[in-house]
């Protein structure tokens, strides 16, 4: 297939595409794609259609998912000042 230019910066584009990745503009009528602008590496953020309550439950789960990790890095930092506290006695 041949490339069509993009309507905003004549960037030839692919007929397949859903967005030029010159200068973001959106086709087919695909609002939810916008380049994010002064950015070089031609980042496209897509608009995530969900309901409430979905995202809702999508935050609860990620923050549940997180608290395993705070724990070990809390057992990590706990083991580093119990190790540089020793330290510091021994040398006194």
């Amino acid at each position: 297939m041949p490339l069509q230019p993009c309507p905003d910066c004549n960037h030839n584009v692919s007929p397949d595409a859903s967005f030029c990745p010159n200068c973001g503009k959106p086709f087919d009528g695909n609002p939810m794609m916008v380049l994010v602008k002064g950015n070089k590496s031609g980042i496209v953020i897509t608009d995530i259609q969900m309901q409430f309550m979905s995202m809702v439950e999508f935050m609860v789960k990620a923050v549940l998912a997180a608290i395993p990790a705070l724990l070990i890095l809390a057992v990590i930092g706990f083991v580093v000042t119990l190790i540089f506290s020793a330290m510091l006695r021994i040398g006194h």
